[in-house]
């Protein structure tokens, strides 16, 4: 019981030094101030959100509202970062360029979501079908 839990202590550490150091990355890479980045963890909670919800489009039942503040969590902490990539990346091609990719690149998270939602659902029907008993001859 005791390494179960110290394990998702170090694994819970890990993650949170990979989030911080993306920021810290995305930052000084950008050259965006630290509140620029800030404002984009509004959208990045609605497409955590959104993008939970529709990973869970097959398993309706399974979802719930815990698993949308997993979703909003996610989207606030990694979301930022990676549109602040995005946007010096996407910049440097000109103004004209970075609505286009926010758009699409919405669009592409939400349909990924929708797919690995289907893969999931498949994954776990299969594993919760149950298995047939093959009988051989003579017993």
């Amino acid at each position: 019981m005791l390494a179960g839990e110290l394990a998702r202590a170090i694994r819970n550490a890990v993650v949170i030094v990979v989030i911080a150091a993306g920021w810290i990355v995305v930052k000084l890479w950008s050259g965006f101030p630290l509140l620029e980045l800030v404002a984009f963890v509004a959208p990045g909670i609605v497409i955590g959100v959104t993008m939970n919800w529709l990973a869970h489009a097959f398993d309706r039942a399974d979802w719930n509202w815990e698993n949308a503040l997993v979703g909003a969590f996610v989207g606030a902490t990694i979301m930022p970062p990676l549109i602040g990539f995005l946007s010096a990346l996407v910049g440097t091609y000109g103004s004209g360029a970075l609505v286009p990719v926010f758009v699409l690149g919405s669009w592409i998270a939400l349909f990924g979501a929708l797919i690995y939602g289907a893969l999931r659902s498949g994954i776990h029907r299969r594993r919760s079908a149950p298995v047939a008993h093959i009988t051989r001859l003579g017993e």
